[in-house]
């Protein structure tokens, strides 16, 4: 078995059909979406070294790639992260492997690398976004441990998860009725009453991007209404930042090559009221980004659009509808499950290390006694006063 370091972006872009042969969680995992994500932010900057790991097998298949880059500072040293991490919010990240049968040594490959070069590659590791019940980022981090790397899971935001009914052989109506039954008797005359008002009345149209010239003509009409939306929330669109938008350029144009993106704008009465920027594979759709114009919020455009994208769901035959990572309180009236995410931080065991590991977690107690405070304040300013 051997492992290469691959750190340019020629070596990456070749590397992508042998990439596309392993199990990808997601598209997030995909050429598509993370040498996207390296162009734009990573590429055309000092600061960054794509670190990607490349395992092979004695035959020379690739059985493992480990998708990681340095960050580095000033007097800080390097951190291990990885690509399409930070603002770009790649959920469910692994190790990925060509097998179940692969993984413990892709896994022990990968883990024996970054011990061998803790605190002369890097400094401190940083992997967000992995999911609580990750095998393979579970064993990683036990090895790490083996070789005397200290380590720490820190909660982050839960994701949430639709399971549909396991009802293979029926039609997309009869599995949206099956798919009713595990919800509310509240939630279902909901959904049915925008299905029947808004998409089975026509007054609410999709129109779905399947070619890169429609794919251009409503990229400006995504960034519009994430942007009218958000900063009806107190908020900025993330699309009005240049690398931000640069990277969902290019990922989207090569996903939707390649059937793995939905992208498709509601109208209300011939009027723009709502978009979604989804991804998709065999099994499953990824709700990731998406818009409305404030003037439709009345006009329940954000559930009939998001309803459009649960009926995509069933009638091209997944099983799963994710809603992904964030405390959205939505998500849970979709008949979502939580997931619990964790992120995982190594510091070699050394003085630096360990300062770096006691003055970070008193950190942490600080911020979280802070918020409990504020909260707490909050919620008396709350309570009406005793007449």
């Amino acid at each position: 078995m051997s492992l290469h370091v691959i750190d340019n972006l020629a070596a990456l872009h070749a590397l992508s059909d042998e990439w596309r042969a392993l199990r990808l969680p997601t598209p997030m995992q995909s050429p598509e979406w993370l040498v996207s994500w390296w162009e734009a932010y990573g590429e055309s900057n000092p600061h960054a070294t794509l670190a990607v790991l490349a395992i092979r097998n004695e035959t020379g298949v690739l059985i493992g790639l480990v998708p990681w880059w340095l960050q580095s500072r000033p007097f800080a040293g390097a951190t291990l992260r990885w690509l399409g991490d930070g603002r770009a919010a790649s959920d469910h990240t692994t190790l990925l492997c060509r097998s179940p049968e692969d993984e413990p040594a892709v896994v022990s490959a990968a883990a024996r690398w970054v011990a061998q070069g803790a605190g002369r590659v890097w400094r401190r590791l940083r992997l967000e976004n992995l999911d609580a019940d990750d095998r393979a980022s579970a064993e990683f981090c036990r090895l790490l441990e083996q070789y005397g790397i200290e380590t720490e899971w820190v909660a982050s935001i839960d994701s949430f998860l639709v399971t549909f009914p396991a009802t293979p052989g029926i039609d997309p109506a009869a599995l949206w009725e099956a798919y009713l039954e595990t919800l509310s008797k509240n939630r279902r005359k909901k959904l049915r009453r925008w299905r029947r008002d808004g998409l089975d009345s026509g007054r609410a149209t999709v129109r779905m991007v399947h070619d890169e010239d429609e794919r251009r003509e409503l990229w400006p009409v995504l960034v519009r209404l994430h942007r009218e939306r958000r900063e009806a929330m107190g908020e900025h669109g993330v699309f009005d930042l240049p690398e931000f938008d640069q990277f969902h350029q290019l990922a989207s144009r090569r996903l939707l090559q390649r059937g793995e993106l939905y992208f498709a704008l509601l109208e209300i009465d011939g009027i723009p009221a709502a978009i979604e920027y989804a991804l998709q594979d065999a099994q499953c759709v990824y709700a990731y980004q998406g818009g409305i114009s404030t003037a439709a919020l009345e006009l329940d455009a954000g559930h009939l659009s998001l309803l459009a994208l649960f009926d995509h769901a069933l009638a091209s035959g997944r099983e799963r509808f994710d809603l992904l990572r964030g405390d959205e309180p939505y998500k849970l009236s979709w008949g979502a499950v939580r997931r619990s995410t964790r992120t995982l931080h190594a510091r070699p065991r050394d003085a630096a290390g360990k300062l770096e590991s006691f003055t970070t977690r008193a950190y942490r107690q600080w911020r979280d006694r802070r918020h409990a405070a504020l909260a707490a304040a909050q919620a008396a300013e709350t309570v009406p006063a005793d007449e």
